[in-house]
Parts: structure tokens; C-alpha cells; sequence
């Protein structure tokens, strides 16, 4: 899918949007800070890596993620999102 970080600035307004697809498209991580509402994220497939880790632990209301199949390695610094 064309999704891209880019695309993501529009979603930044809508306070009540609580889950967010965004398996297999091209968000490597920017653009997932206007995500502030977003309670359950996918982003399996997707070309985000470890320094992605520290924009997901700025989204406040986060309580499911998927991050399978991901570019994030071992040592990516998970506890931020705790």
C-alpha cells in the first residue's frame, strides 16, 4: 500500500481514532507521531527500525503494537515503551 509517513500528518487531528493498520506499507516511523490518540498500532512489514522505538514510546495512549516482521534488531531499546 502507497502509505507513507508522509500521509500520516493528516491523521493528526482525529482524537478519536483508536486503531491504526498500517501493515506491509512504507512508514519507517516519522510520521507516527501525530498519532497521539492511537491505542492499538500495527506495523508489521513495515521498513522501521530501531530508532522508531523512541517515537512509539512518545504516543501516550500506545497499549497494543505489532512489530512483526519489522526491520527493528536486537537491542532496540523497548523499555521506552513501558
Amino acid at each position: 500500500t502507497a502509505v507513507s509517513d508522509a500521509g500520516l500528518q493528516h491523521l493528526a487531528g482525529l482524537s478519536k481514532l483508536t486503531r491504526v493498520s498500517l501493515g506491509n506499507t512504507f512508514v519507517e516511523g516519522e510520521g507516527l507521531e501525530h498519532l497521539k490518540a492511537v491505542r492499538e498500532l500495527d506495523v508489521h512489514g513495515t521498513p522501521i527500525t530501531n530508532s522508531t522505538v523512541a517515537v512509539l514510546g512518545t504516543l501516550p495512549g500506545l497499549r497494543k503494537l505489532s512489530l512483526a516482521s519489522t526491520d527493528i534488531a536486537d537491542g532496540a531499546p523497548l523499555e521506552v515503551l513501558k
